[in-house]
């Protein structure tokens, strides 16, 4: 199943079946959708249905009934919405909290995060802090991927919109390009390890270059020897999660700047944040073997 992004108002769901859902603790049901955003809204206007348990809210709010299309760790945000966001996320009843967010990162958009299982149902809420309401986005990323079965191992990767081009390095920067010479094969192959700052993410070693890796540094990706900073570590360390344009391809979240992924602009890869087309499939790749073993 690809990303999937959704526009849903008011007006898209009649007045009985909308009171209807209400009485399941949900406006509406968006499904199995993933990506950046999913869905835009606006809660001025709406009922006043949820009380968050994080903070305090006597605004109107929207919910949102989702199911997890496979089982991992998923991020739910309010990042681009312009009011003072609360995110609560409930059980499929719409009743137990599972997880709640104010302000997340020094802004006044939300964020929180959930482990699910595979078919697993949730209630989403966006609410406003004290009266405030007004437009949003809803973004919901992931599942993360353990890197673990594919570390130690040598990969090439892929990109999804262009099938003859490959992540690589070239002059200490990284592309995408079509590989033909045995330069290119050794500078499109890199070794999975253990990501440096999260054993369960990933980093990029590569394969002409032992002992440096991929990290990026102001957002474009670049190879370079660790420095022995924790900064480094961090910039060098890239979770798995299934790929933004389809899910059975992979995408790359920055390990330290969250909602940004490795992706190709042109022929350069930076990490950047972004939703809808052609981000999405920018920013998916497909694990293949190696150009140099």
């Amino acid at each position: 199943m690809g990303k999937i992004i959704k526009s849903v108002a008011p007006s898209e769901t009649s007045a009985s079946q909308e009171l209807s859902n209400q009485s399941l603790g949900y406006n509406y049901d968006i499904g199995s959708s993933i990506g950046s955003p999913v869905l835009y809204s606006d809660t001025c206007g709406a009922f006043d249905e949820h009380t968050p348990t994080c903070s305090s809210s006597q605004s109107s709010d929207h919910s949102y009934r989702w199911t997890a299309p496979a089982a991992g760790g998923y991020s739910f945000t309010t990042e681009g919405s312009s009011f003072d966001t609360i995110l609560q996320l409930y059980d499929a009843d719409g009743i137990n909290p599972i997880a709640c967010n104010d302000d997340s990162n020094g802004s006044t958009n939300s964020s929180v995060q959930a482990e699910l299982s595979a078919g697993q149902t949730i209630v989403i809420t966006v609410d406003g802090y004290g009266s405030n309401c007004g437009p949003f986005q809803l973004n919901i990323k992931g599942p993360r991927i353990s890197s673990q079965p594919y570390a130690g191992r040598y990969w090439s990767f892929n990109t999804y919109a262009y099938t003859l081009l490959f992540m690589r390095h070239m002059n200490d920067l990284g592309y995408v390009s079509p590989i033909s010479s045995s330069i290119d094969k050794l500078d499109a192959t890199f070794k999975i390890v253990n990501g440096l700052a999260d054993p369960q993410c990933l980093s990029f070693e590569a394969r002409s270059h032992p002992g440096r890796f991929l990290r990026h540094f102001g957002y474009r990706l670049v190879l370079n020897s660790p420095d022995g900073s924790i900064l480094f570590r961090q910039d060098a360390t890239f979770c798995m999660k299934r790929g933004l344009a389809d899910l059975s391809y992979l995408s790359f979240e920055s390990y330290n700047y969250p909602g940004r992924y490795i992706r190709h602009r042109g022929n350069e890869l930076w990490v950047e944040p972004g939703g809808g087309d052609p981000y999405a499939a920018d920013a998916t790749f497909k694990l293949v073997s190696p150009w140099s073993p």
